[in-house]
């Protein structure tokens, strides 16, 4: 299986027979291989415990040590890269005019986002946090039926190294986020 997997973290296959995962935690998958595409689903409902993704890494619920350890921090809809106001890395995100991220896609070397501090959804006046402003235009919200609708945005990831990759977020429902992705290790932008 492939695709960035860990704690808060299970995918496709894993939520479909019942997130008993093949690792140490229940709910949590095998570590991933360093390549590839998949679907992953991540449990970002607590706000105060954010998912921290690496593509091509097991990711984790612990912020990593290393200063480049991750690339995407997750807290329900809240999306940050390792850049600007929330890391050292030189992570950032760009939308692509893509419909499928099973399209080929090259991912261009410059003008990616990086963080700054940014509204929390919702009522004014809800406060600040540190994201993504490419990132946080990735769903609508209804607020007659409090719900959160991806509008499809494939996205170009320049990893915190350096790589790059492509993530798409499908569904988000009850804090659980489903995310199409691709990793390129090489340093190549062709994904």
């Amino acid at each position: 299986m492939l695709g960035f997997v860990g704690c808060g973290i299970q995918s496709a296959e894993s939520a479909l027979d019942g997130g008993m995962g093949h690792g140490s935690d229940a709910g949590v998958d095998a570590p991933a291989t360093s390549t590839g595409a998949g679907e992953s689903i991540l449990d970002a409902a607590d706000a105060k415990v954010p998912v921290y993704v690496a593509l091509g890494s097991a990711p984790t619920n612990t912020a990593p040590s290393d200063a480049l350890g991750w690339d995407l921090r997750i807290a329900r809809t809240m999306i940050a890269t390792n850049s600007g106001t929330s890391g050292g890395g030189g992570a950032g995100v760009i939308a692509t005019s893509a419909k499928s991220i099973d399209e080929p896609i090259t991912c261009p070397t410059a003008g990616f986002a990086v963080d700054a501090m940014l509204p929390i959804p919702g009522p004014p006046g809800s406060g600040e946090y540190s994201g993504n402003p490419a990132l946080a235009e990735w769903f609508n919200y209804d607020p007659a039926t409090h719900t959160v609708t991806s509008k499809g945005i494939v996205y170009c990831v320049r990893t915190a190294n350096g790589k790059y990759g492509a993530i798409r977020i499908r569904n988000y429902t009850g804090g659980k986020m489903t995310v199409q992705w691709r990793y390129q290790p090489s340093g190549s932008p062709v994904l």
